[in-house]
């Protein structure tokens, strides 16, 4: 009886304590500026690929860097995108601001998810006017 007792308090603080950090957590984000993420590197407003994972930090600079600077490019990293002309929020920059991280609330269709963060090159990052 005690063990159910006690099993049954832990598992309901964790589900509080859970909930209220996630409340938290995104009312942070909402506090957040924020932005619209695009390139334009062939006169046509283009979505940004981004990354979620700091591993593909080089292979993601190189191909922005290859693109933009007129060059054929080719990625070595998971293409992912975030939709054009739709607000993000700019969380902030990585220690070295080559990279911008962003979070988007956006339905990503079936087996996409509603929210997600990612790094994105800064020039892509566009105030809101």
């Amino acid at each position: 009886m005690k063990i159910g007792l006690i099993t049954f308090f832990i598992l309901a603080s964790f589900i509080v304590g859970v909930y209220f950090y996630n409340d938290w957590y995104h009312k942070d984000i909402h506090s957040k500026p924020e932005v619209y993420v695009n390139v334009n590197y062939r006169g046509v407003t283009d979505p940004v690929l981004f990354i979620d994972n700091l591993n593909y930090k080089e292979e993601y600079l190189n191909f922005y860097n290859k693109l933009l600077s007129g060059k054929k490019a080719t990625f070595n990293f998971p293409v992912k995108s975030f939709p054009a002309n739709h607000q993000v929020y700019l969380i902030g920059y990585t220690p070295d601001s080559l990279l911008a991280e962003i979070a988007c609330y956006y339905d990503f269709g079936k087996d996409g998810d509603w929210f997600t963060t990612g790094f994105v090159i800064p020039s892509a990052v566009h105030p809101i006017e």
